[in-house]
């Protein structure tokens, strides 16, 4: 038994009571080196002297392997484990993971002593009558490895398979650091998702899921076992771990009856959170607008069926309940880092196909100035939506796919009082692609459109790799399209986590389960789609004839990119979970913390030569302007700031300087023109709003433009009106002369000399144009990447290797002309209005790039990209961002001046402008409502009036249109009883948008309307206003099952809408290019089923005043032609119309048209006046109904 050496005490039977591990042997767990003395100095006594009861401890290491031999040290310590006596045990041996020793009651601390190192129990062992016989105690006994963390005390559980890559490991389940109240803190099992942020001190934090079930583990810092954050801080030099907490405290949870969030509560009990996201600042807050909230969020949500809660976790301890999100089997919750005030969030339900399951969901919100940080977020006031591909309901390893494939968002509207059961049903009911078990993804760090994911589906089925691209991602409800990029027989097997990094690759973990696969993380290279092992998993220890075998139960999670932090490219954070059950109760399982290098994948991009530091050029952009001249004068001043910061600089356009304002309205571009001529723009692309006012409006802009105007893929030699303006060669000029050599023509494209560097630049020009603005019938558009190639090879004949493409093409073709022509070295584009906060950088498989920018639009940003080109003409390294023209501080003035040149310019144009604004175009003898809560929730008199116009209009010129329909976000104003102004109707009508007629059928038109109500309840701008057809809707029923009628006018009255046949629908070109998540009417455009009117709405809705004279009596209300039925008592209109039709003599002189003004709670019975009237025909005079049913509801 060893010398004993204890202090008289009362004798008792004992046992110890906590399982807990040991730790090593340091400050403040280790023992003193004057007790140490001490111990030396007692006095040994026997137990015939002092009787107690025999107690036996069974020690293991962290693996539960006995340590077969060690000596034990056992000393008096207070409650809270600080040593308080020197009666010890000293030298107690360990034989065969064995020792017994006799103890009377009291509490005490345990070292034990393993091939000379000393480890210290990280508690307390408590005396008592009811204590067991025989005590575990886990000790993390080091194993030496050179690969094995300070902290840890295993080596790393995955070992490397490719050459270059490193792997340490940090800790191990059961190792223990100092807690932040002194106290030992363990790792306990089952990690998984983490997130990583520098403190700015050489340390940085390390947040990571715990995927305990709700009854597992020990009660955590918030009250509650089962699932947990903890904390970590780790020296970023040494990667010792240094510290341990728990990061939950308290949660904010959502209450669904009062339909608003609870005060903070403990106690909650989470189940399993799987992988996790660590967003930057700017996915939670608009630096722009200074909405949302300005600190991190750390996402995860339960992986437990499909009543699984989304939460966010805040850096102060408070968690927030996402019911906006909706419930799932969630693997993890991605937000998009930045898409200024929306809140993009993707969320992947890891569950098998077939019962609306296994869906990946999307989450649109608004950043808030108010609320909780959930709330400031934009995350609990959104719609939801689910990824929905056409003709695959549900994948299967059958599903055959070859290239990219359109998928649009089917909306399931609000989601935070839904059952995970009911969005189940939805997603059935709608369609929605059900995929084999989506797991982790992540954002593209270089295209902001594009993002990642992978299914793992079983070991026997195939687990493939996803890509998604949006057409704008700041507008996701357009759809984009979906890669297959593995599919799911190259080897991998029920691939899980995920990272993407900056240098173009993926890497991807491997969960097998307990299939006799050992788990392995891949690399797969995006340029060139090869995918290789990079580690697997240790066979000595999950290998079943392993010398160190715990499980075959094994897989690697939680794998995120922690370069920037560490200070080198290539360095990634990722965890083990190693399933073998640990008999220790908050342990649980087995697992691990590690750290792993890889090297960058053959052909990354180039790199300077030793010595070499590149040329270096500044391109100041802009795109589709369309005549905003109103933040001119403040985009010269940063023009000329950033001017003066550059040597090599180029001032560049990508279309569209026309249509848009009254300064195009007045002077047809030439506005713009002087503008631009003053800022010393060196050239611009021709976008398809150039041609608005055909190519005679063309050729005066361009005559008059003081530098070349470019496009390669117009073919301008048959139209007379663009005479001697066109070059088809390219032209060349130095800077200086660039007016003189290049200014007035159209050129393919141009050879700048820039301070000694030759820099081709050429444009592109939508083909689109063709059919959505004026160009007439003498000039064809080629294909763009055609052009280009062309072009290119013609630049490089000539010794140009830097070239720069002005497009304007939209940047879903840029990224695909970046792909099809690798030799453009910049791109800037235009044409999809696209904020791209910084480049986009495509990686080819040569190991260049092409480097993607565009401003947005309306000179809202300037763009500056710094480009630097080695040699060869190769990009080696590119910066940039966008910087705004109209941020303003507190106090509400702007944070950039007018310049005094461009104000005085601007000014001068704008004279004619406000006397324009005061024209009186028409008179209301009625209030005309466009309220933003009103013309995003009902049916309005100002809607209506817009409505009557369009299709007015349109009949025009395409007399067999038969609907109109534009979004109540496009009506910005109300107009008072009097005269109106151009200037009113501007207010009301600003965006300019122009209006197109679409061939829908029946069919699209009623999902046109069941998106515009998906939302009515969240007031979004969607909310469609009509003429031509009425609709009846149903508020309370989910998203996608609103519309429960649908009615045409026709010469014979209001007909039910026939959902096979095709409808002329006349709305606005935003609305056509699928805004507001209208994606039918985009799809008819894209396929060929659209024309363009080119007149803005509120030209058309000022020519509409005119025509009707004085808007009087058939304006002064609603007529019923948008109802609400959700919530209305008394007898059902299909009663109430049988009991009024039995009513009225059906003859000659009943009218088939009568405005009805009904209250609120009647307008639905109103509706059936109108459906009974209009059923019997009749003359078009008035007629009186308020003596029908007068008694029920009101109106006239």
């Amino acid at each position: 038994m060893g010398e004993r050496v204890m202090r008289k005490m009362r004798p008792l039977t004992v046992a110890l009571v906590l399982a807990l591990v040991v730790t090593p042997l340091m400050p403040p767990f280790g023992l003193p080196a004057a007790q140490a003395e001490a111990a030396g100095e007692s006095t040994t006594v026997t137990e015939d002297v002092y009787a107690g009861k025999t107690v036996t401890f069974a020690v293991s290491d962290v693996e539960q392997r006995p340590v077969p031999a060690a000596t034990m040290t056992i000393f008096t310590t207070d409650a809270e484990g600080k040593t308080v006596g020197e009666d010890v045990y000293a030298g107690l041996a360990v034989s065969g993971g064995q020792a017994t020793v006799t103890l009377p009651e009291g509490t005490y601390g345990v070292t034990l002593t393993v091939d000379g190192k000393d480890y210290r129990y990280p508690g307390v062992v408590t005396i008592s009558a009811t204590s067991p016989d025989t005590i575990s105690l886990f000790v993390p006994v080091v194993e030496d490895d050179p690969n094995r963390g300070p902290s840890s005390s295993k080596p790393p559980y995955l070992v490397p398979t490719m050459d270059g890559v490193e792997i340490k490991s940090l800790l191990t389940v059961g190792d223990a650091v100092p807690g932040k109240d002194g106290k030992p803190y363990r790792m306990v099992g089952i990690p998984d998702g983490l997130g990583a942020y520098d403190n700015g001190d050489g340390t940085f934090t390390l947040l990571m899921n715990h995927e305990l079930r709700d009854t597992d583990g020990a009660v955590r810092a918030h009250g509650a076992k089962g699932a947990f954050v903890s904390k970590w801080i780790i020296d970023k030099t040494t990667l010792e771990v240094k510290r341990g907490e728990d990061l939950i405290q308290r949660f904010v949870l959502w209450n669904k009856e009062k339909n608003q969030y609870d005060e903070p509560v403990p106690g909650v009990e989470l189940s399993r959170l799987c992988s996790a996201d660590l967003p930057p600042i700017s996915a939670f807050y608009d630096e722009k607008s200074g909405k949302g909230y300005p600190g991190r969020l750390f996402m995860n949500g339960e992986e437990k069926g499909r009543e699984g809660r989304a939460f966010a976790h805040a850096l102060d301890g408070t968690s927030y309940e996402l019911p906006a999100l909706g419930k799932a089997s969630w693997e993890n919750i991605l937000v998009h880092p930045k898409t200024g005030e929306k809140t993009v969030v993707i969320g992947l339900d890891d569950s098998n196909p077939g019962q609306g399951s296994g869906t990946v969901f999307f989450y649109i919100g608004e950043k808030q100035s108010e609320g909780n940080p959930a709330e400031r977020a934009g995350l609990n006031n959104g719609t939801l939506y689910g990824l929905k591909v056409e003709d695959l309901p549900q994948e299967s390893d059958d599903t055959q796919w070859e290239g990219p494939k359109p998928f649009t968002l089917h909306p399931f509207g609000d989601a935070r009082n839904k059952t995970g059961a009911e969005l189940a049903q939805e997603i059935i009911a709608g369609g929605v692609t059900q995929f084999q078990r989506p797991e982790d993804g992540a954002w593209d760090p270089h295209d902001p459109n594009v993002f990642y994911f992978v299914t793992t589906a079983t070991m026997d089925n195939k687990s493939r790799l996803w890509k998604l691209t949006f057409k704008d991602v700041t507008q996701p409800e357009l759809g984009g399209t979906i890669e297959m990029l593995l599919k799911g027989d190259e080897g991998q097997k029920m691939m899980d986590n995920l990272t993407v990094t900056p240098r173009g690759e993926i890497l991807i973990q491997e969960d097998p389960g307990k299939n006799d696969h050992i788990a392995k993380v891949w690399r797969y290279t995006l340029a060139d789609g090869k995918l290789e092992e990079v580690a697997r998993h240790d066979p000595r220890r999950f290998a079943p004839d392993g010398e160190k075998f715990l499980t075959k139960d094994e897989e690697s999670s939680g794998i995120i990119d922690v370069s920037d932090i560490l200070g080198e490219e290539g360095w990634y954070l990722l965890d083990v979970q190693a399933h073998f059950t640990h008999t220790d109760p908050e342990l649980v399982e087995g697992g691990q913390l590690l750290a792993m290098y890889v090297p960058p994948a053959q052909g990354g991009a180039p790199q300077p030569q030793p010595g070499e530091s590149g040329w270096r050029l500044t391109i100041l952009h802009t795109n589709d302007t369309h005549a905003h001249l109103e933040n001119g004068a403040r985009l010269a001043t940063l023009i000329k700031e950033e001017r003066a910061k550059a040597e090599n600089v180029l001032l560049l356009d990508a279309g569209d300087v026309f249509t848009g304002t009254l300064f195009f309205t007045q002077y047809e571009g030439l506005a713009d023109l002087n503008f631009m001529d003053l800022l010393g723009y060196q050239a611009m692309t021709i976008g398809n709003h150039e041609f608005d006012k055909g190519p005679e409006g063309l050729a005066k802009f361009v005559k008059d433009a003081p530098f070349p105007v470019l496009s390669a893929n117009i073919d301008f030699g048959e139209e007379p009106a663009l005479g001697g303006l066109v070059e088809t060669t390219i032209g060349e000029s130095t800077i200086d002369e660039l007016s003189a050599n290049l200014g007035g023509k159209i050129y393919p494209a141009v050879v700048l000399d820039v301070n000694g560097e030759k820099v081709g630049l050429f444009g592109l020009t939508t083909p689109e144009t063709a059919f959505i603005s004026s160009p007439g019938e003498h000039i064809p558009f080629r294909d763009p990447v055609e052009a280009a190639r062309e072009t290119v090879a013609q630049l490089q004949a000539k010794g140009v290797q830097k070239i720069i493409a002005l497009t304007h093409i939209g940047y879903a073709e840029d990224l695909k002309l970046a792909e099809a022509v690798p030799e453009i070295d910049v791109i800037v584009g235009g044409h999809s209005h696209t904020r791209l906060d910084e480049p986009v950088v495509i990686q080819h498989a040569d190991g260049t790039q092409t480097v993607i920018v565009q401003a947005h639009e309306h000179r809202k940003y300037l763009g500056r990209l710094d480009v630097t080109f080695n040699a060869q003409g190769d990009v080696i390294d590119a910066t940039g961002k966008l910087i705004p023209t109209s941020d303003k501080d507190a106090d509400g003035n702007y944070t950039v001046a007018e310049d005094p040149e461009a104000k005085a310019l601007i000014d001068e144009l704008d004279g004619p402008i406000q006397a324009l604004k005061q024209t009186v175009v028409g008179q209301t003898a009625v209030f005309l409502d466009g309220e933003r809560d009103h013309v995003r929730t009902q049916e309005t008199n100002l809607g209506n009036l817009i409505a009557d116009g369009m299709l007015d209009f349109a009949r025009s010129f395409v007399p067999e249109a038969q609907v109109a329909i534009t979004n109540g976000g496009g009506i910005r104003s109300s107009i008072p009883a009097g005269e109106i102004t151009l200037g009113q109707v501007l207010e009301v009508l600003p965006f300019g948008n122009v209006l197109v007629t679409l061939e829908l059928s029946g069919e699209d038109l009623i999902a046109a309307l069941e998106n515009g109500v998906s939302a009515v309840e969240q007031k979004k701008g969607f909310f469609p206003h009509v003429a031509g057809l009425r609709y009846r809707y149903d508020s309370s029923k989910p998203a996608g099952q609103r519309i429960v009628g649908v009615e045409i006018e026709t010469e014979q009255g209001y007909r039910p809408i026939d959902p096979k046949a095709t409808y002329t629908v006349v709305t606005n070109k935003f609305m056509a290019d699928g805004g507001d998540g209208y994606t039918m009417f985009k799809a008819a455009q894209d396929a060929g089923k659209m024309t363009n009117l080119f007149f803005p709405d509120y030209e058309v809705f000022v020519a509409y005043l005119k025509k009707i004279g004085t808007v009087g009596e058939a304006y002064a209300g609603v007529e019923g032609r948008i109802v609400d039925v959700a919530g209305q008592a008394g007898e059902s209109e299909e009663a109430l119309f049988e009991r009024l039709e039995s009513q009225v003599d059906q003859t000659d002189g009943i009218t088939a048209r009568v405005t009805v003004r009904p209250k609120a709670p009647y307008a639905s019975k109103a509706a059936v006046i109108f459906e009974l009237l209009r059923s019997v025909g009749g003359t078009p005079e008035p007629i009186a109904i308020t003596a029908l049913e007068k008694e029920q509801w009101s109106g006239t």
